[in-house]
């Protein structure tokens, strides 16, 4: 796991800071990418919770649900446990 802060993510990712600050992004071994709520989906696919994300995600209209969700959530994350200054400044 990298913070978005480390020259390594913007190295592996090839995206700028700003566009790693606008979701979270997910590097599979396999090399692919994947963004926002679908980041989620893969990360908690290689978790203990792989079997629970993988029901929700096969529901019908789950991913169009949790992508607006995850992009509510996102966009108040400064204000659910940021001051937003030490969230964009902490490293590793």
């Amino acid at each position: 796991m990298l913070a978005l802060q480390a020259p390594e993510a913007q190295e592996l990712t090839g995206r700028s800071r700003a566009e790693l600050e606008h979701a979270m992004h997910f590097v599979a071994p396999t090399g692919d990418m994947y963004f926002g709520a679908a980041a989620v989906r893969e990360a908690l696919g290689r978790s203990k919770w792989k079997h629970l994300a993988s029901v929700l995600a096969s529901l019908p209209g789950a991913m169009f649900i949790a992508e607006r969700v995850y992009r509510r959530v996102a966009g108040a994350r400064y204000v659910l446990g940021c001051d937003g200054t030490s969230c964009k400044t902490k490293t590793r």
